[in-house]
């Protein structure tokens, strides 16, 4: 289990938790790409923009 999330059983209801401390390391492995798609959203943008003013 990775424990991203808790269950906790009340009864017939199940409660779920986030445990916001075990997505830091989903953070730290997706932050090397965060970059690579930060440019490619500003070309699109430039390349959208561009078009709209024709």
């Amino acid at each position: 289990m990775v424990g991203l999330v808790s269950e906790e059983a009340q009864g017939r209801q199940r409660i779920y938790r986030l445990n916001p401390g075990a997505l830091s390391e989903v953070e730290d492995w997706l932050h090397p790409f965060e970059r690579y798609w930060q440019a490619r959203f500003n070309a699109l943008n430039k390349t959208l923009s561009k078009k709209e003013k024709k």
